[in-house]
């Protein structure tokens, strides 16, 4: 019996792992490659490839995270942390360390913790590496697991704009990172205010906004790399898989259907992934460079024809109707449907808007259109 080869990617993973583990430790390309059983210079090729970045740049972008940790910590000497990250030269460490970070070592460990917080933007935020002192409460679901990443305070906005308002106040901010002006007029006579156009692009404009806001560009410029490298791994997986196929994406809400542009659900699939619109998205598209979405009719859905359909819901109700629309001769008629290529993807974890979703929603994405062997063929009557 044949065994499988380890895939190129596994190996990479496997020298992170070592990495990650051997971080107090000098470790060298040669040993590196070794472990992932590859020549040094192909090694260096594959993992740039898989990470968008050289093994000595993950290395040492890895020692200064561990670094930053180990120095928040009470009575950390700068010695110690630099030794614990592989530094015998606590000069060379301080060196890097600032080159990386920003500030000298001594300087980050004297900095005053400031009170940010992040309205409609926690995952910017996190992406940065910076938590919250406070953030919406709505934005909590946006990275699955990662969840608010131990943001302390949460504002509901079911209390009432009022009582946002005096929530936000008492919690006395020093700088606040907000797209909604109404309230930012009031926010500014007590904190910095960083403001920004909620549908503006979220990578590229967004996110370098508030990157500089909160003295963070370098973190911002390594995220986007390793995003942009990721993001090409997976458009080539895609386009292997369905080539120019059309995709669509249809949300089923409070009794309406509203097909999806560019504009968030669309951002992960049409921008990221580059995939094939609907004939009559791309020329909305071509015509509108923000549009966003149509609510359609059942008859108009034919108007929309692609080969795979993802399906956005939310609400038993809403889950409810889908049943009714799968159970006519429209809906069974449409080519994504007849291929059994309907996706159907949960709207809580679909409409968040800032790059760590739109990373999250791209490799679900990913996974949904490559799996040949394992198609999602539910329907409403077989979800939960």
């Amino acid at each position: 019996m044949q065994l499988a080869m380890e895939k190129p990617a596994d190996k990479i993973e496997k020298s992170i792992r070592y990495m990650e583990e051997h971080l107090d430790k000098p470790i060298t390309r040669e040993k590196l490659a070794s472990i992932a059983e590859l020549h040094p210079e192909h090694y260096s090729r594959m993992f740039r490839k898989c990470k968008g970045m050289s093994p000595s740049e993950w290395l040492t972008n890895a020692r200064m995270e561990k670094a930053k940790t180990l120095l928040a910590q009470a009575n950390a000497s700068i010695l110690d942390v630099a030794r614990k990250v592989g530094f015998p030269d606590p000069y060379h460490f301080s060196r890097r360390f600032k080159q990386t970070v920003g500030v000298a070592p001594s300087h980050y460990t004297d900095r005053p913790s400031s009170r940010t917080i992040a309205i409609d933007c926690l995952g910017h935020c996190l992406a940065l590496g910076v938590v919250p002192y406070a953030a919406n409460a709505a934005c909590a679901d946006f990275a699955g697991s990662e969840g608010t990443g131990g943001t302390p305070h949460m504002i509901h906005e079911a209390d009432g704009q009022h009582a946002m308002m005096n929530r936000l106040l008492a919690l006395q901010p020093d700088q606040v990172i907000s797209p909604r002006k109404d309230w930012n007029r009031t926010l500014k006579s007590i904190a910095n205010v960083c403001e920004f156009q909620m549908f503006d692009e979220p990578i590229y404009e967004q996110f370098p906004r508030i990157a500089a806001f909160l003295n963070k560009e370098r973190e911002a410029a390594v995220w986007i790399e390793q995003y942009e490298a990721r993001r090409d791994q997976l458009r080539q997986q895609v386009k292997a898989a369905i080539g120019r196929e059309r995709v669509a994406v249809i949300r089923i809400r409070e009794g309406l259907l509203q097909m999806y542009g560019i504009q968030t659900i669309g951002y992960p699939l049409y921008r990221s992934l580059q995939v094939t619109p609907p004939e009559r998205i791309a020329m909305t598209g071509w015509c509108n460079g923000t549009f966003h979405s149509s609510v359609i009719t059942l008859e108009e859905l034919p108007y929309y024809a692609a080969e795979h359909l993802f399906v956005v819901l939310g609400t038993e109700a809403d889950k409810q109707l889908w049943l009714q629309i799968a159970d006519t001769g429209i809906w069974r008629s449409f080519p994504a449907v007849l291929s059994g290529n309907v996706y159907p993807i949960e709207a809580k974890q679909w409409l968040p808007f800032d790059p760590l979703s739109i990373a999250r929603q791209m490799e679900q994405a990913a996974r949904l259109l490559t799996a040949r062997n394992d198609r999602h063929h539910k329907y409403p009557s077989q979800m939960q």
